[in-house]
């Protein structure tokens, strides 16, 4: 069975170490995304300099990127091992403002090594 694990994270000069991690943990790739929670927009919002009809890709532009959405879809046994290695970059993910990390088990996978090689 395959797993796909998830990280928003708000500190964005970590990306490069968690990929890293990831790599070594057994994860054939990851996407990469640019990420703003509800809250960031919402303040956006609320400014005074805030057109009264903005687009949507206006409220989300904001210069720049407030965090990164990360994924990558893994064998199920190693998520464990991807999450503690993000968690040795991070630190404890249950601290505010850090980030959150889940996994979810998908029932069909296709276009997905079930190992890269020389991984063990």
């Amino acid at each position: 069975m395959f797993s796909v694990v998830v990280l928003v994270l708000q500190d964005i000069g970590r990306v490069t170490g968690i990929v890293e991690a990831w790599r070594k943990a057994g994860a054939s790739g990851a996407t990469i995304l640019d990420a703003t929670g509800a809250q960031a927009c919402l303040d956006r919002l609320s400014r005074d300099d805030c057109p009264l009809l903005p687009s949507l890709d206006e409220i989300m532009s904001g210069g720049e990127a407030l965090g990164k959405l990360m994924f990558t879809v893994v064998p199920a046994e190693l998520v464990e091992g991807l999450m503690e290695a993000t968690q040795r970059i991070t630190g404890d993910l249950a601290g505010p403002n850090n980030g959150i990390m889940f996994s979810i088990n998908l029932d069909r996978v296709v276009g997905v090594p079930s190992r890269r090689p020389g991984v063990e």
